[in-house]
Protein backbone atom coordinates (compact mmCIF):
# COMPACT_ATOMS: atom_id res chain seq x y z
CA UNK A 1 0.00 0.00 0.00
CA UNK A 2 2.83 2.01 0.35
CA UNK A 3 4.24 2.12 -2.53
CA UNK A 4 1.19 2.46 -4.09
CA UNK A 5 0.53 5.99 -2.02
CA UNK A 6 3.79 7.07 -2.92
CA UNK A 7 3.45 6.72 -6.47
CA UNK A 8 -0.13 8.48 -6.09
CA UNK A 9 1.93 11.35 -4.77
CA UNK A 10 4.46 11.30 -7.43
CA UNK A 11 1.93 11.21 -9.49
CA UNK A 12 -0.30 14.70 -8.07
CA UNK A 13 3.40 16.36 -7.68
CA UNK A 14 3.67 16.20 -11.55
CA UNK A 15 0.42 17.07 -12.63
CA UNK A 16 0.96 20.00 -10.00
CA UNK A 17 4.04 20.93 -11.74
CA UNK A 18 2.19 21.29 -14.85
CA UNK A 19 0.79 24.74 -13.49
CA UNK A 20 4.05 26.07 -14.17
CA UNK A 21 3.90 25.91 -17.52
CA UNK A 22 1.05 28.88 -17.86
CA UNK A 23 3.07 31.00 -15.28
CA UNK A 24 6.45 30.73 -17.24
CA UNK A 25 6.96 32.99 -20.03
CA UNK A 26 8.44 33.16 -23.09
CA UNK A 27 11.25 35.24 -22.33
CA UNK A 28 12.70 36.42 -25.98
CA UNK A 29 9.38 38.11 -26.43
CA UNK A 30 10.36 40.07 -23.36
CA UNK A 31 13.71 41.58 -24.64
CA UNK A 32 12.01 43.14 -27.62
CA UNK A 33 9.30 44.82 -25.55
CA UNK A 34 6.34 42.51 -25.49
CA UNK A 35 5.00 43.28 -22.02
CA UNK A 36 2.88 40.57 -21.46
CA UNK A 37 4.64 37.18 -23.66
CA UNK A 38 2.69 33.99 -24.32
CA UNK A 39 3.43 31.36 -21.62
CA UNK A 40 5.30 28.22 -22.79
CA UNK A 41 1.30 26.26 -21.66
CA UNK A 42 0.43 28.70 -24.46
CA UNK A 43 3.06 28.29 -27.20
CA UNK A 44 2.93 24.24 -26.54
CA UNK A 45 -0.50 24.33 -26.85
CA UNK A 46 -0.75 25.77 -30.32
CA UNK A 47 2.30 24.02 -31.67
CA UNK A 48 0.59 21.28 -31.37
CA UNK A 49 -2.38 22.38 -33.37
CA UNK A 50 0.32 23.55 -35.83
CA UNK A 51 2.01 20.11 -35.48
CA UNK A 52 -1.48 18.77 -36.29
CA UNK A 53 -1.65 20.19 -39.73
CA UNK A 54 2.14 19.57 -40.67
CA UNK A 55 1.67 15.81 -40.01
CA UNK A 56 -1.57 15.69 -41.93
CA UNK A 57 0.03 17.78 -44.40
CA UNK A 58 3.25 14.77 -44.53
CA UNK A 59 1.20 11.95 -44.02
CA UNK A 60 3.42 11.43 -40.49
CA UNK A 61 1.78 9.80 -36.99
CA UNK A 62 -0.36 13.00 -36.06
CA UNK A 63 -0.88 11.70 -32.18
CA UNK A 64 2.88 11.34 -32.16
CA UNK A 65 3.51 15.04 -33.37
CA UNK A 66 1.57 16.61 -31.41
CA UNK A 67 2.61 14.60 -28.44
CA UNK A 68 5.89 15.67 -29.45
CA UNK A 69 4.90 19.46 -29.54
CA UNK A 70 2.60 19.31 -26.31
CA UNK A 71 6.14 17.98 -24.34
CA UNK A 72 9.05 19.93 -26.17
CA UNK A 73 9.32 22.50 -23.88
CA UNK A 74 8.09 20.72 -20.22
CA UNK A 75 11.53 21.05 -18.93
CA UNK A 76 10.99 25.05 -19.13
CA UNK A 77 8.69 24.32 -15.58
CA UNK A 78 12.17 23.97 -13.89
CA UNK A 79 14.35 25.61 -15.87
CA UNK A 80 12.33 28.67 -17.14
CA UNK A 81 12.20 30.15 -20.56
CA UNK A 82 16.13 30.96 -21.91
CA UNK A 83 16.65 33.63 -24.22
CA UNK A 84 19.18 33.67 -26.97
CA UNK A 85 21.35 36.26 -24.55
CA UNK A 86 20.76 33.84 -21.48
CA UNK A 87 21.71 30.64 -23.51
CA UNK A 88 25.49 32.36 -24.15
CA UNK A 89 25.41 32.17 -20.01
CA UNK A 90 23.75 29.89 -18.49
CA UNK A 91 24.48 25.89 -18.93
CA UNK A 92 21.38 23.98 -19.09
CA UNK A 93 20.50 20.40 -18.82
CA UNK A 94 17.45 19.70 -20.42
CA UNK A 95 17.58 16.09 -20.41
CA UNK A 96 17.86 16.35 -16.25
CA UNK A 97 15.29 18.74 -16.01
CA UNK A 98 12.67 16.90 -18.75
CA UNK A 99 13.40 13.69 -16.89
CA UNK A 100 13.01 15.22 -13.13
CA UNK A 101 10.23 17.00 -14.18
CA UNK A 102 8.25 13.84 -15.45
CA UNK A 103 8.77 11.85 -13.02
CA UNK A 104 6.07 10.57 -10.93
CA UNK A 105 3.80 10.36 -14.17
CA UNK A 106 2.33 7.59 -15.70
CA UNK A 107 3.80 7.00 -18.91
CA UNK A 108 7.32 8.26 -17.24
CA UNK A 109 9.74 6.21 -19.75
CA UNK A 110 7.59 6.78 -23.27
CA UNK A 111 7.50 10.51 -22.40
CA UNK A 112 11.48 10.45 -21.73
CA UNK A 113 11.65 8.20 -25.06
CA UNK A 114 9.61 10.87 -27.04
CA UNK A 115 11.61 14.05 -25.71
CA UNK A 116 14.76 11.80 -26.94
CA UNK A 117 13.80 11.77 -30.52
CA UNK A 118 12.43 15.25 -30.40
CA UNK A 119 15.94 16.56 -29.12
CA UNK A 120 17.45 14.10 -31.36
CA UNK A 121 15.26 15.38 -34.89
CA UNK A 122 16.25 12.37 -37.05
CA UNK A 123 12.41 10.75 -37.51
CA UNK A 124 10.10 12.59 -39.33
CA UNK A 125 7.65 12.96 -36.48
CA UNK A 126 10.25 15.04 -34.33
CA UNK A 127 11.15 16.66 -37.35
CA UNK A 128 7.79 17.83 -38.44
CA UNK A 129 7.33 18.86 -34.05
CA UNK A 130 10.30 21.00 -34.44
CA UNK A 131 8.84 22.54 -37.64
CA UNK A 132 5.54 23.49 -35.50
CA UNK A 133 7.31 24.40 -32.97
CA UNK A 134 9.41 27.03 -35.25
CA UNK A 135 5.93 27.54 -37.21
CA UNK A 136 4.35 28.45 -33.73
CA UNK A 137 7.45 31.26 -33.26
CA UNK A 138 6.42 32.70 -36.85
CA UNK A 139 2.86 32.73 -36.16
CA UNK A 140 3.60 35.09 -33.21
CA UNK A 141 6.40 37.24 -34.71
CA UNK A 142 4.51 38.18 -37.77
CA UNK A 143 1.67 39.09 -35.32
CA UNK A 144 3.92 41.43 -33.31
CA UNK A 145 5.34 42.66 -36.32
CA UNK A 146 1.99 43.80 -38.19
CA UNK A 147 0.88 45.71 -34.65
CA UNK A 148 4.30 47.78 -35.12
CA UNK A 149 6.99 45.49 -33.38
CA UNK A 150 9.92 45.51 -35.77
CA UNK A 151 12.22 43.54 -33.64
CA UNK A 152 10.28 40.89 -34.27
CA UNK A 153 11.46 40.53 -37.95
CA UNK A 154 14.80 38.84 -36.48
CA UNK A 155 12.48 36.25 -35.19
CA UNK A 156 10.72 35.30 -38.24
CA UNK A 157 13.59 34.65 -39.99
CA UNK A 158 14.86 32.65 -37.31
CA UNK A 159 11.94 30.41 -37.38
CA UNK A 160 12.35 30.29 -41.20
CA UNK A 161 15.49 29.09 -40.90
CA UNK A 162 14.96 25.90 -38.59
CA UNK A 163 12.21 24.94 -40.56
CA UNK A 164 12.90 21.17 -42.68
CA UNK A 165 9.54 20.24 -44.54
CA UNK A 166 8.38 21.42 -47.72
CA UNK A 167 5.17 22.01 -45.96
CA UNK A 168 6.16 24.11 -43.36
CA UNK A 169 8.29 25.81 -45.93
CA UNK A 170 5.03 26.39 -47.93
CA UNK A 171 3.35 27.63 -45.04
CA UNK A 172 6.13 30.15 -43.70
CA UNK A 173 5.99 31.59 -47.18
CA UNK A 174 2.37 32.31 -46.84
CA UNK A 175 2.30 32.92 -43.31
CA UNK A 176 4.89 35.82 -44.31
CA UNK A 177 2.07 37.21 -46.82
CA UNK A 178 -0.78 37.15 -44.87
CA UNK A 179 -2.54 40.30 -42.52
CA UNK A 180 -2.30 37.84 -39.07
CA UNK A 181 -5.24 39.90 -37.89
CA UNK A 182 -7.36 39.34 -41.63
CA UNK A 183 -9.18 36.56 -40.39
CA UNK A 184 -10.80 38.71 -37.19
CA UNK A 185 -11.33 41.74 -39.49
CA UNK A 186 -12.17 40.63 -42.97
CA UNK A 187 -15.91 39.61 -42.20
CA UNK A 188 -16.16 43.28 -40.38
CA UNK A 189 -14.86 45.00 -43.86
CA UNK A 190 -17.02 43.04 -45.76
CA UNK A 191 -20.22 44.03 -43.78
CA UNK A 192 -18.64 47.55 -43.43
CA UNK A 193 -19.22 47.44 -47.56
CA UNK A 194 -22.39 46.66 -47.70
CA UNK A 195 -23.52 49.08 -45.37
CA UNK A 196 -23.63 46.48 -41.68
CA UNK A 197 -21.65 46.91 -38.90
Amino acid sequence: MAKKSNSQSALVDYLFSLGMLKRTERSGWRTIGVLTPESVAEHSFVSALVGSELARLEGADEAKVMRMCLLHDLHELRMSDLNLMNKLYVKRDERKAFADTVRGAVDEKDMLAIFSEFCAGRSKEALLARDADALEMLLEAKFLVDCGNSYARDWIESAKMKLSSASARKLAAAIEKRDAAGWLLEPFRKARKKGRR
